[in-house]
């Protein structure tokens, strides 16, 4: 991963910390992770001519309309000759009790944007603090299976 950059929390960068080893030593078929920091830099690393296919792109602390996620996902959509045909995004919420499940408004507010996220055609991920404490090997493959099935047009 090119970036030194973790997210806000210690789950969060226990997430990306583990998506780094997971992608580096762990076999999944995700061979390089792109960190942007805007929409911009997105554009340009998406641009370059020597990434690859089996690449994900990567931003944290990301502002959508009306929220921010912890980490946004772009992975490519390959067509039958195997060149990007689109792009698909994943949100990846990492949920600890203290900022979600506690009250019935804040898991309101939580199934609320997943539904904002899902009419734009977005992906959501939520790990509990507890999985990722437990295994947080784990949720980053999960990450990675899914940017590989969606490379494939699998999901």
């Amino acid at each position: 991963m090119r970036s030194t950059a973790k997210g806000d929390t210690p789950i969060e960068q226990l997430l990306f910390t583990a998506l780094r080893a997971v992608i580096a030593y762990g076999g999944v078929s995700v061979k390089e992770a792109y960190f942007a920091h805007d929409e911009g830099h997105l554009g340009r690393l998406k641009s370059e001519a020597d990434y690859k296919e089996d690449s994900i792109f990567l931003r944290t602390q990301v502002q959508l309309v009306g929220w921010r996620v912890d980490f946004l996902l772009d992975a490519p959509v390959l067509n039958s000759a195997g060149d990007i045909d689109h792009w698909r995004q994943l949100v990846i919420e990492c949920d600890g009790h203290d900022f979600h499940e506690r009250t019935k408004e804040q898991a309101a507010k939580d199934r609320s944007r997943d539904r904002a996220a899902s009419l734009a055609k977005m992906t959501v991920f939520r790990f509990t603090g507890a999985e990722l404490w437990r295994d947080p090997w784990s949720c980053a493959k999960q990450v990675c299976d899914w940017a590989t099935k969606v490379r494939w047009g699998h999901i």
